[in-house]
């Protein structure tokens, strides 16, 4: 019962949200140029794969769509999560019974459907624009369904740990923006991975994106890709195994940390948090 409660708020309160998203204009147009600037950065790339005849620009693109969902999930969802333990959102889930895990999965599903439709709109749009892009077969889209279904599964609910735990939303772009860039340079997003020296691509291979990008181009791109993939192979079965244990792990960190950061909040402790950004330049308050 108390897990049917959780999901069912959870829901809810996840589609207010995206109601909310669709609403906002300002929203919408940062998810429109955010995928505009992808796409130019893929189509800056000239050239072919190493090896074969395919356009570099399309294994890019293919990256891009992992680099939209991550960076969706660790740096825009921790922003939020940020601003609204700033104004007291966090606080008022303590007393609120099951109510971190309803906002964990309200935050899941926000995030999820955001990062899809963005992914969605990278893929067709470039595929217009540079005629690929697209899985070319009904195997490939139920490849590129259960890789976005366990990439995102990964990465939201490590995004709502790390929201979580940051202090404001200006500490979550300063904290997370070069990290997240500096995965996605050794993740294969913008470069093929098998360029990388070989201690990169041991890091690289820890983390969630490497394998969601990889999934992606399985999905994608042609068999002929494969010289420029670790082990020359799509690797299906280590790309499951590595995103399901970061979901197994995310969904059991994140609501704990949730439950902590809530416990630790009080109105004395928001307060002292608003205060700064309530003075004036002169240092008074307005």
């Amino acid at each position: 019962m108390n897990a049917r409660v959780s999901i069912a708020n959870g829901l809810h309160r996840g589609g207010i949200e995206l109601h909310q998203t669709v609403r906002s204009v300002r929203e919408c147009l940062t998810h429109v140029i955010n995928v505009a600037i992808f796409i130019a950065v893929a189509m800056w790339r000239s050239g072919t794969v190493k090896g074969s005849d395919i356009p570099i620009s399309t294994m890019v693109l293919a990256g891009e769509v992992a680099a939209v969902i991550v960076s969706s999930a660790w740096t825009t969802l921790p922003q939020i999560m940020a601003t609204e333990r700033q104004d007291g959102t966090l606080l008022r889930l303590r007393g609120i019974p099951h109510a971190t895990s309803a906002y964990v999965l309200a935050k899941t599903l926000h995030t999820s459907v955001i990062a899809v439709t963005s992914a969605l709109a990278l893929l067709f749009v470039g595929a217009g624009v540079n005629g690929s892009g697209l899985p070319h077969s009904a195997q490939g889209w139920m490849t590129l369904g259960w890789v976005l279904f366990l990439g995102l599964a990964a990465v939201v609910p490590i995004g709502t740990a790390i929201g979580a735990s940051l202090p404001n939303a200006r500490g979550a772009v300063a904290l997370l923006m070069m990290p997240v860039f500096a995965l996605m340079a050794v993740s294969g997003v913008f470069f093929p991975v098998t360029s990388m020296p070989s201690w990169l691509q041991t890091i690289a291979e820890i983390f969630p994106l490497k394998w969601l990008a990889q999934g992606i181009r399985s999905a994608t791109m042609p068999d002929s890709a494969l010289i420029a993939e670790t082990g020359h192979s799509w690797q299906h079965w280590q790309t499951a195994g590595v995103l399901t244990a970061w979901a197994i792990a995310g969904f059991i960190i994140a609501p704990a940390i949730l439950r902590g950061t809530t416990r630790r909040e009080s109105g004395a402790r928001l307060a002292a948090g608003q205060q700064p950004s309530q003075r004036s330049p002169q240092g008074s308050l307005r």
